[in-house]
């Protein structure tokens, strides 16, 4: 007895599809039942297919089921399996991406709009100011909880000890924040407010200059005039200061930094501006990657970045890299067999529901593309 394909979907309703779009998915996978690939009753191993010949099948030729395709024939890692593939960002909108080739060299530059000098970091004794340190990878590179992967690095936790974002160093410990120019501006401002206004922080010791281009406000109540004064003071102090911060000494070491004048409410103002950041999360969205097992390897096995002087580079493994480990679907002395699912799911994430396919047309010529693939019921 067949196992209808609603009884699957009725539970497995979003479970995404194969490709991008439904029009395509019903053209391509019209025909297929779920029970083509997945066989229950025999076994948990056979609920999930892992034979090459599931992925093969369609791709040692796929201009064949669709003309137009831009993507090679693969059929075995170790002989016949296109040059890895990258996601780049290109801008200037977020999702503004391509894929390249990694054969392709000319293209394949990160535009992550962030200045970092691996092989600066990477340096016995970096000099800090807490001292000397030796950095790792480990040290700004940290596992996620599946280990599969790791978290985004941020500023608080791997960069401020180094680079702090002080702005009156010699007079105050305080720092402004990461991340937003206004609340960088505003922080500015309501120090100086209150050094003005005197209500001075209590972690400041000595004022010195500052103090001295104070403006007068006297003794006693300070008048509306005199608070509109020292407040005026105050942004015109955050301003002068803020072209050291940005231009100078903090946000331009990192940053690619933007600077343009406007008119403000008492004349004209500079605007600072810090281009947004686009570090890829994962250069390979379309495979699978375990860091996990590979953890016997060291990092600069498969990322060579000691020399790096630019945040430009891409420091990936090449296909070749990988087969020095890994052998395709047979068996080979020292390697480990590798099949397309090591890589590779069907059911792919941020697609179509696999249940939007439709009933495929007589005309479709992939209508029973799995056909061949069918395991014995």
């Amino acid at each position: 007895m067949h196992v209808r394909d609603h009884v699957c979907i009725d539970c497995h309703v979003k479970t995404p599809g194969h490709v991008q779009t439904v029009a395509l998915q019903s053209k391509l996978f019209g025909g297929t039942r779920c029970a083509n690939c997945h066989a229950d009753h025999k076994g948990a191993d056979a609920l999930v297919r892992r034979d090459p010949d599931l992925c093969a099948t369609c791709h040692s030729d796929l201009k064949r089921y669709q003309a137009d395709t831009r993507l090679g024939n693969a059929t075995d890692f170790a002989v016949n399996h296109p040059p890895f593939k990258l996601t780049l960002w290109q801008g200037p909108n977020r999702d503004d991406v391509a894929r390249i080739s990694q054969t392709d060299k000319a293209k394949l530059v990160e535009r992550s709009n962030l200045k970092f000098p691996h092989d600066l970091h990477l340096k016995t004794s970096v000099r800090g100011p807490k001292g000397r340190k030796t950095l790792e990878c480990r040290s700004c590179h940290i596992p996620d909880a599946s280990g599969k992967g790791f978290e985004p690095v941020s500023m608080n936790k791997a960069c401020l000890d180094c680079h702090t974002l002080e702005f009156e160093p010699a007079v105050t410990t305080r720092q402004v924040p990461h991340g937003s120019v206004d609340n960088v501006m505003l922080t500015m401002q309501e120090f100086y407010a209150n050094i003005a206004l005197n209500n001075i922080p209590v972690d400041v010791v000595d004022v010195g200059e500052i103090r001295r281009g104070l403006p007068r406000l006297g003794n006693g109540v300070i008048t509306e005039q005199q608070r509109q004064r020292a407040l005026s003071w105050a942004k015109f102090k955050a301003q002068q200061v803020s072209a050291d911060l940005f231009e100078a000494r903090v946000c331009i070491v990192c940053h690619e930094v933007t600077k343009a004048v406007i008119q403000g409410e008492s004349g004209k103002e500079i605007a600072w501006g810090v281009v947004p950041v686009h570090v890829a999360s994962t250069w390979m969205p379309k495979a699978r990657f375990d860091h996990v097992k590979h953890r016997t390897n060291k990092c600069a096995d498969c990322h060579a970045v000691e020399k790096s002087h630019s945040s430009a580079d891409i420091a990936m493994p090449a296909i070749v890299d990988c087969r020095a480990c890994h052998a395709g679907n047979k068996p080979a002395p020292g390697k480990v067999v590798s099949t397309c699912i090591a890589c590779h799911g069907f059911h792919l994430p941020n697609h179509p529901p696999f249940a939007a396919r439709a009933s495929v047309t007589p005309d479709a010529p992939a209508g029973a593309m799995l056909a061949a693939t069918q395991q014995p019921q």
